[in-house]
């Protein structure tokens, strides 16, 4: 979520939702400056076990940040723009990547899990895939944090 909605993550959730200590207790391990970087939970989901959506929903109740998303899209802090986004235009997308990227479309968006699918299918980092969505004009939707 942007600034604009700090302090108001928890509204996501309904009232009276209370936070799984053992998942707070994992996150507190990692969280660094109010921030819990998308690397960190997604080591968090492989070590503890806990599913992202559920990482995601504690770190909202815990009114805790999501930086350094891996797809590149925000919570880079020197980034050099306002919303923190290292991903960037691509002047040429591989067309085999445009046609995985565009045959793993949901209504003609791209999902977070689903990017990180194809990003290890074909050997491509996270961001790459990113910047293909980016320079081929794809949204992005469902973070698996909760984020967007």
């Amino acid at each position: 979520m942007s600034d604009v909605h700090q302090g108001q993550y928890k509204t996501k959730h309904p009232e009276g939702t209370e936070p799984d200590q053992e998942v707070v207790e994992a996150i507190n391990e990692k969280v660094r400056q109010d921030r819990l970087t998308c690397a960190a939970a997604e080591r968090i989901m492989k070590s503890r076990g806990f599913s992202m959506q559920l990482i995601g929903r504690n770190m909202d109740l815990l009114e805790i940040r999501i930086g350094a998303c891996q797809l590149g899209l925000f919570g880079h802090k020197n980034a050099g723009n306002e919303k923190g986004c290292i991903s960037r235009k691509m002047d040429h997308v591989d067309p085999e990547v445009e046609k995985v990227i565009r045959d793993s479309l949901v209504d003609g968006v791209m999902q977070c899990d689903v990017a990180w699918k194809i990003a290890e299918q074909l050997g491509l980092k996270r961001l790459e895939i990113g910047n293909a969505c980016e320079s081929l004009g794809i949204h992005m939707k469902k973070c698996q944090l909760g984020a967007f």
